[in-house]
């Protein structure tokens, strides 16, 4: 039964053919509408069993296995590929290349464009930092064109801990109004950057371009994030509020995703819907990541959308069909008013 149905419950068949047309929807689709503008973005699920799926060999995937890598990243943004088997650690990456295009460069790449994460061989402050957490960020926060997906390759996996975090960009939104977006999508509001391993480097390259941005070739909009950590330089007030909030909602547990990552194992992102990072491990034990991002020009380019969602839909009214029951209800009542002054009139006659 619908809510006009409860409103009027003595109708007869007749009247109620009068306004069937303006009964609301049925509620498993009012669920979906009640979500609002929102209603189409990537969300991550609470089980990280979800994200994974297995293959035969990451270097030699079939059609089927790359069809079903796509359905992830279009429609979650996330995936774990788990292979029955390695034969060569880099014909991962010649599959890799392949789908997702021309990766991002690194000053601090190998040969083969794979960046090893490594507290012996830390290539930032937060890698060699093991003892806390690698707080939730987009890679390429900084740059005017981040890399559209990140890869994380699990070589050797902490023993305790270490485990990847996730933190879906739809949770943000959620708790943003439209003069809240707006204002986080200036230029100047957070000022983040990059800082080498050594106590108290200078910083090496830092930005203040806009946390939320659209896309101009796919009109998606797109995230950017840093977690109040040591690469965040400044907050300007006006957004001092919104980002508190914002990163509370990143360091919520609820909110985190935690995704452990075993030899072999390759998490792969929508690094413009999602932000990651990782949980703390004991200081000297072993753990080796090869990191390798892409700016998703590759063969699956017009296969998947990137980013949170559509900029369209942001720009929709976030409650339509609230509007459309409260417009039915008065179209009812202009319906009913003659039928209970006769009523009325019979019962005093």
């Amino acid at each position: 039964m619908t809510i006009l149905e409860q409103s009027f419950p003595g109708s007869s068949d007749q009247e109620q053919g009068a306004y069937a047309k303006i009964k609301t929807l049925p509620r498993a689709r009012q669920g979906t509408e009640q979500q609002g503008a929102y209603a189409q973005k990537k969300k991550l699920p609470r089980d990280p069993e979800a994200l994974r799926l297995r293959v035969g060999c990451i270097g030699a995937m079939s059609d089927k296995e790359v069809q079903q890598f796509t359905k992830f990243l279009d429609e979650v943004g996330a995936v774990v590929l788990k292979p029955d088997r390695e034969e060569d650690e880099l014909e991962t990456y010649q599959t890799l290349d392949r789908l997702l295009g021309k990766h991002v460069w690194h000053d601090m790449e190998n040969d083969h464009g794979i960046v090893e994460l490594n507290p012996e061989k830390p290539t930032s402050i937060n890698v060699a930092d093991t003892h806390h957490p690698h707080q939730p960020h987009t890679d390429d926060a900084y740059t005017e064109q981040p890399a559209v997906f990140m890869t994380l390759n699990c070589r050797v996996a902490a023993k305790n801990g270490g485990e990847s975090v996730l933190v879906s960009g739809a949770d943000f939104l959620d708790d943003l109004s439209a003069e809240d977006l707006e204002t986080l999508k200036k230029p100047g509001m957070v000022t983040m950057g990059r800082r080498p391993a050594e106590p108290n480097a200078p910083w090496k390259f830092t930005s203040s371009i806009p946390m939320f941005w659209v896309d101009q070739e796919s009109k998606r909009l797109c995230l950017r994030w840093r977690c109040k950590d040591k690469c965040v330089k400044e907050v300007a007030p006006e957004a001092l509020e919104l980002y508190e909030r914002l990163n509370n909602i990143a360091l919520d547990d609820s909110k985190q995703l935690v995704v452990p990552l075993q030899p072999t194992e390759v998490l792969v992102l929508d690094n413009r819907a999602h932000a990651h990072g990782r949980t703390p491990y004991p200081k000297g034990e072993p753990r080796v990541l090869w990191r390798k991002n892409y700016f998703g020009n590759g063969q699956l380019a017009q296969s998947i959308k990137t980013g949170m969602v559509d900029h369209e839909a942001v720009q929709k009214p976030a409650v339509p069909m609230v509007q459309e029951a409260l417009l039915g209800a008065c179209s009812l009542v202009q319906y009913r008013l003659p039928v209970l002054r006769r009523n009325s009139s019979e019962h005093f006659t």
